[in-house]
């Protein structure tokens, strides 16, 4: 099975200088450089909305950030300027807006979206009764069939599978699960993981604190085998428990998808080295 890893990031905020975005984007052509010497690389880039909270249902309020398409012409500019080769595939997550209709979505495909990158991440959009995740994947698959899509997976959302195998029959080509905690995958996970017959990159990130757990459960993040109690402010230790998960992963034959939450170069360095170890 061929060594392939999802690596993604979320944009940095809006009104920071030039200096400020190059160096930014020099640090993660760095880090693309680390690994691409081990594996083929999937650089994909979250577009976050205002969600609700899984626990109390108050909306969680994004703070503002580029536009993911700003970002990575952004991105691919440095590359040119700077004369970098990167063997790398680029993914957009891609949310469905509030207000959005099925023409908005084709037309920002095909002016924007297409040109930029390979794949993307279609994602819902709880506001926008009118538009759900399965029409717009529909009609993208059957208006640009070059590209592939792809949609989100929680394994303890009820009737998963069944929702799983609709998608892939409307073209859905790739599954993104919901950050992984756990190192071991309970019995009904591991069943829906085994039934579908397309990649699921499995998220996992480091959680080094108390606070950073509860707020990845406002995000519908999910524990089965006490996690709460592994958590420790331990770079190595949780590199360690993150090794185990991708061990998991690798025997069911899926892939990785690595979000790296701290925005210092020396954080993300550490945890890149895990995947360099493997």
């Amino acid at each position: 099975m061929q060594n392939i890893i999802q690596y993604s990031i979320i944009p940095p905020l809006v009104n920071k200088d030039d200096k400020y975005y190059q160096k930014k984007m020099l640090d993660l052509i760095n880090e693309l450089k680390k690994l691409e010497t081990k594996y083929k690389i999937i650089l994909s880039i979250y577009d976050l909305i205002d969600e609700p909270n899984r626990l109390t249902g108050e909306i969680i309020k994004q703070k503002k950030r580029l536009k993911p398409e700003i970002y990575i012409k952004m991105f691919k500019n440095i590359l040119k300027e700077k004369k970098v080769k990167l063997n790398v595939e680029f993914r957009l997550f891609r949310s469905i807006r509030e207000y959005e209709t099925i023409n908005d979505i084709l037309s920002w495909f095909k002016n924007i979206g297409n040109k930029l990158a390979d794949s993307f991440v279609i994602i819902g959009n709880y506001k926008n009764k009118n538009l759900r995740t399965d029409s717009v994947l529909k009609t993208l698959c059957l208006n640009f069939p070059e590209k592939k899509y792809g949609c989100i997976l929680i394994p303890h959302r009820d009737n998963e599978l069944k929702r799983c195998k609709k998608r892939i029959e409307l073209g859905c080509s790739f599954f993104i699960s919901q950050i992984i905690v756990d190192d071991k995958f309970k019995e009904t996970h591991n069943q829906i993981f085994k039934e579908i017959n397309v990649p699921i990159y499995f998220t996992i990130t480091h959680v080094t604190s108390k606070n950073f757990w509860k707020l990845l459960q406002t995000l519908g993040v999910k524990s089965y085998f006490d996690f709460e109690k592994k958590i420790v402010d331990d770079k190595e230790k949780m590199n360690e428990h993150l090794k185990k998960i991708y061990t998991q992963v690798q025997k069911i034959k899926h892939f990785i998808n690595f979000e790296i939450m701290s925005h210092k170069n020396s954080i993300r360095l550490f945890y890149i080295k895990l995947f360099l170890q493997i």
